[in-house]
Formats: structure tokens, sequence, C-alpha cells
């Protein structure tokens, strides 16, 4: 509309929107009026855009246009954020926000794909503010959480899992899910310090206390080391699911993927460990072990967020450094894992948190494992001038298995 000065409200209804102090640069639906904008610059989306990553300090999205982030892409937003049309971030991609920043205008759209579509679980948790309208229902047609305060029992646990279909999806919390492959999250991404209050409960083995499911609350993937080192009161590893056929065949404790600042053992040669970045992607879903009843709240910080490397699309993203994986199999299609990596900060004899993880159920029918100060360990870190690490392991029945040095 003109001003009757050869102007536009419009365009100054914009720049009023924006910090003044910074430059701004538009989108038209094709190109970038002045080339990409800078981290430092304020962004305008006035056409549809699915043209890669780019970081601003403001951003604004015109009504009736959609910013679409789509795989391995990354919007960094330093700054203000209305969106005024529409911003959807593909299953893989992320977005980056501020708490001290002001979000208006309509929710974003952040989609997530998890491994499975059939009757196979997938741990995941929603990366938006927490809103009434998104309950467990949302995740799939079966849903359940996880609660330590219920009496272990004798069968791996099971009476802990109770149905979540009508809750409220809590920032933080974990969630088992089956039967809904493409999850659709609706809202504002969580930013700022996120704090999931866990539970550790008295149990006749201490082996079965402490354990809580959380998920990644952030629509960047975060890092396992920063996420480790942050809480300290809980045990020095991660626990993925690795779902391998529970739609036959109720799975077990031992079907846990670990994963520290060293790597990740796998247990299953199905399992990719080609994205290889020792982050947590979003809305992913695992279990870690308070080590008290004192201190149990699990923590999430802006500060744990990947913002170097913004690969958002597997889940159990890990990274090999300098390891060694020794791998038990048999003729069957026994597959069971442990690894062994160099640090040069790690103790040969002492607990490091960071670089040796407790096995997951040191009682598993099978199971290969290194052994430090005689605790079971699915991981262990040692030093490069370290020649000897002892190895257990469990076999339910006789037969003929192999000790295998993997890669």
């Amino acid at each position: 509309t003109d001003d009757g000065n050869g102007g536009s409200f419009e365009k100054q209804l914009i720049i009023n929107i924006l910090d003044e102090t910074a430059e701004t640069k538009t989108w038209n639906g094709t190109s970038w009026d002045f080339g990409r904008p800078l981290p430092t610059e304020n962004a305008i989306i006035a056409g549809n855009f699915t043209g890669g990553s780019f970081g601003c300090n403001d951003l604004l999205v015109n009504s009736g246009v959609t910013l679409t982030m789509e795989l391995h892409d990354a919007l960094f937003v330093n700054g203000d954020l209305t969106n005024n049309g529409s911003i959807i971030i593909e299953s893989g991609a992320s977005i980056l926000t501020y708490e001290a920043n002001t979000f208006t205008g309509n929710d974003i759209t952040i989609n997530r794909t998890t491994p499975h579509a059939n009757g196979r679980y997938s741990f995941v948790g929603s990366p938006v503010e927490q809103d009434p309208s998104m309950t467990g229902s949302d995740l799939g047609s079966l849903v359940y959480k996880y609660d330590e305060s219920v009496s272990y029992g004798a069968d791996d646990g099971l009476m802990r899992w109770l149905n979540a279909s009508s809750e409220e999806l809590i920032p933080a919390k974990g969630y088992a899910q089956a039967f809904k492959k493409e999850l659709v999250f609706e809202g504002i991404p969580n930013t700022g310090d996120i704090t999931y209050s866990g539970t550790y409960t008295e149990d006749i083995l201490d082996e079965n206390e402490g354990w809580n499911i959380v998920s990644n609350p952030y629509a960047t993937p975060i890092r396992i080391s920063n996420f480790l080192t942050e809480n300290t009161n809980i045990e020095g590893a991660v626990y993925f699911w690795d779902d391998n056929g529970s739609e036959t065949v109720r799975g077990t404790n031992a079907d846990y993927a670990v994963a520290n600042a060293i790597g990740l053992v796998q247990n299953s040669q199905a399992m990719s460990l080609d994205d290889a970045f020792i982050h947590i992607s979003t809305a992913q879903g695992f279990f870690v072990k308070l080590t008290n009843n004192i201190d149990t709240d699990i923590n999430f910080t802006e500060s744990m967020r990947a913002i170097d490397d913004q690969n958002n699309e597997s889940f159990f993203r890990t990274s090999p450094s300098a390891t060694f994986r020794i791998n038990l199999k048999d003729d069957k299609g026994l597959f069971k894992q442990t690894l062994i990596g160099i640090a040069e900060d790690a103790s040969n004899v002492d607990f490091n948190r960071l670089y040796d993880a407790p096995v997951f159920n040191n009682t598993a029918d099978y199971s290969i494992y290194s052994v430090k100060q005689q605790k079971p360990l699915s991981i262990q870190g040692i030093s490069s001038g370290w020649e000897i690490v002892t190895l257990g392991f469990n076999v339910a029945e006789a037969g003929e298995f192999d000790i295998v040095l993997g890669d």
C-alpha cells in the first residue's frame, strides 16, 4: 500500500518488527536479494523457501509463505522469530532458537521418522513446548511410559510399563511407541534449560533402581559427552532401545545399545553406525540410570545442543574414534558386542564416567563385556599404553561360539 510519499506501509511494518540495528536480507521465493544472510543479519522470507541451511539474527516469515528445512538442513535464529506463515522442519533437519528471544505467530511443524512402522518399538519424546492438546496418542496406537517406582518384579520389569496414550507429552520425558513411523509435532520448539524429575526407588537389587526414560527435548541434536558431563548424578552412559523383532517375540533387557563419549555398542549387525558424530537426535528417547535418591533431576541445557554439525537424520548416532569392537557370535545369528576405546585421559584402573559404561543387564543369557574393578562394562576407556583388557561373556546353552575382533 502506498503511503503517499512513495513508500509502503507494509515495508515499514516489517522493518519495525525486526531489529533495526541489523542489516536485512529478503528471500523472494527464488533467491536472496543481497546474498544469504549472516548470523548477525535479519532475514525476511517473502516467498516459499527450500533453499538449504542458513543462520540469521531476527527472522520474519510472511503470511501465506512456507519455509521448509529439508533433510540435513539447519535453521539458526539468533534473535526473535515471527512466523506469520508456515515453518516446517522435516525429519533429519534442525531449528535452533534461544529462550532469551521472542517467538510470535504460528506454530512450527517438526516431523520425525521413527525406524519402524510395524509392531516394533521406538523410544521418542516431544521437541515442542508442553500443550494439553498433545498426548501420547499422537505417538502411535501403542504408547507406554516407564514408571521406576513400580516394583520391578520377576519378568524384566514388565510391570513398570504403563499405558500413556491419554497423558500430556512432557518435554524431556521418553515414551515407547509402536505402529506409527511418521510423527508430527506442532508447537513452539523447546528452548532454555529443561529438567526432568526422575525417580530412584529402593529395590531388592541396586541394578533395578534409578532407571528413567528421557528424550532429547530440542529440535536439534545434543552431544552425549555434554549431557553426561552435566548430569553427574547418572551413570556414565545412555541406553538406546534396539528392537530386534518385538513384533513377534517380546524383547529383553539385552536389547539395548549403549553409548558414551567413547562410542556405541550395537546389538545387531543391521544397526547402522554410518552417521557417526556422538549426538542424540531430535525426539530420540533413551534410558539413564540415576546413582542415588538425593539428586534425581536430569538436566538438558541449550549448551548441549550441537550447532557445528546438523546431520539430525538418524537415531543412534555415535562416533568411533580409536576403538576396537569385540563381537560374540554363533552360526544361529547371535550377535553381542563390547567396545574398547583409547582416550588419553582415561584411567586404566579407576572408573571414568565419560568412558566406562556399565552393561544394561549383567545377567543376560548372552552377552560379552570387558571388566574393570570386577564390574562388567559395555564400553571401557583405556590409555594408549595399556596392553591387557579382561573380557567376560555369558552363554545360556552349550554350543560353538566365536569371539571376533571387529572394527
